[in-house]
């Protein structure tokens, strides 16, 4: 939270269950998850919908962000995190 102004945008890779971004998400960050597999991808939207979090979910290659980024005018985000993923 201290590296994320409120409003900003933080992206989870490697979502797992979504907790970290859901958490952030109801802490008033932009939050989004990137997964490979669509069944965690799913999960993960699952539980944000119980949890009343605003998370966004999305299927996606955590190694191709970079290239996604210079074809489209997305902005970069302010963080990305992870737990355990590129190890």
């Amino acid at each position: 939270l201290e590296l994320c102004p409120r409003g900003g945008q933080t992206l989870e890779t490697g979502i797992g269950s979504g907790y970290g971004a859901i958490w952030l998400s109801l802490r008033g960050v932009e939050a989004h998850g990137l997964d490979y597999v669509p069944a965690i991808v799913e999960r993960a939207r699952h539980i944000n919908s119980l949890l009343g979090g605003s998370a966004h979910f999305e299927e996606g290659d955590l190694f191709q962000l970079f290239a996604d980024w210079q074809r489209t005018e997305n902005e970069p985000y302010h963080v990305i995190h992870h737990q355990g993923v590129l190890e």
